[in-house]
């Protein structure tokens, strides 16, 4: 099989931006041999973040609103980069901007794919997590066969983690065999308590949840009070179950000086969370 050069279009639960990437892809037996090009990164306008963030509460109207103005918005941002690169392609791969995921039963994706195909003129491949549902799989995480693809001449096992939105792990022992599911929440309660309280996308390096106090009865209390983090995969989840709702219920109008604790305790959960689920999930040592 000869070469291909696809352009990769990912963006993730936190509703940041958009991660862009040309890639030279050639089979390899049932793998795929992958050597990266070129990447992009475009951040989204804080309006547009936070928009997308409230979606799943918007009426059907605005839903399809969004949808058609940020496949608009995508097409016009990869054929700027296109251009100012001059690059060549033959496909296009988006994932599309999750809304509502619900792991293994439903999951839909926002951002029209025939913006794109119209400006770019190349087949554009859309709809991943809805066919794996239909195949009976979760819908996410979908990284777990590209770690395959990545780490197949290794020799030892591997654990590859992606903090996201939603955290999740791919777990490769040496004899290939392969486990993939989300552990938990990733960057979402952090970036929606930034944006909601602070007027700030991101907590920039961990300035203020570094400055933080944990309280680790608390955490554990976040961990136990519903059966996602520590049952078995496969599993997934989303905004539904650690976005804004879970944030209402759990922080009655903090205070200025609670911000930085409150952080640093939302931190703590993202990383213990991933750290359970390695523990419990690893078959080999820990």
């Amino acid at each position: 099989m000869e070469s291909i050069k696809v352009i990769g279009l990912m963006t993730g639960t936190s509703c940041d931006g958009m991660d862009l990437s040309l890639v030279n892809c050639k089979k390899n037996n049932n793998s795929i041999d992958g050597e990266i090009i070129i990447n992009h990164y475009v951040q989204y306008p804080v309006s547009l973040t936070k928009k997308l963030l409230n979606l799943y509460t918007s009426d059907p109207s605005e839903l399809t609103k969004t949808h058609m103005e940020l496949g608009q918005f995508w097409s016009e941002k990869i054929t700027e980069w296109v251009k100012e690169n001059n690059l060549k392609y033959d496909l296009i791969g988006i994932h599309g901007q999750t809304i509502f995921h619900d792991g293994g039963q439903s999951t839909l994706q926002i951002g029209e794919p025939l913006y794109i195909s119209k400006s770019l003129k190349v087949p554009v491949i859309y709809n991943f997590r809805t066919k794996d549902i239909i195949n009976k799989g979760q819908g996410a995480p979908l990284m777990p066969v590209v770690d395959k693809w990545l780490f197949k001449n290794e020799s030892k096992d591997i654990i590859s983690l992606n903090i996201g939105g939603i955290s999740n792990i791919t777990i490769i022992n040496k004899n290939k065999n392969i486990l993939g599911f989300d552990t938990g929440p990733g960057m979402s309660l952090l970036d929606i308590y930034c944006l909601k309280y602070l007027n700030l996308s991101y907590d920039n390096n961990g300035s203020i949840s570094s400055k933080g106090k944990i309280n680790k009865t608390i955490v554990q209390e976040w961990i136990e009070e519903n059966n996602f983090i520590l049952s078995k995969p496969p599993k997934s989840t989303g905004k539904e179950l650690y976005g804004e709702k879970w944030l209402n219920s759990h922080f009655k109008s903090p205070k200025r000086n609670d911000h930085k604790n409150n952080l640093a305790n939302l931190s703590y959960f993202t990383a213990k969370s991933i750290a359970l689920n390695i523990q419990k999930f690893h078959k080999g040592k820990s």
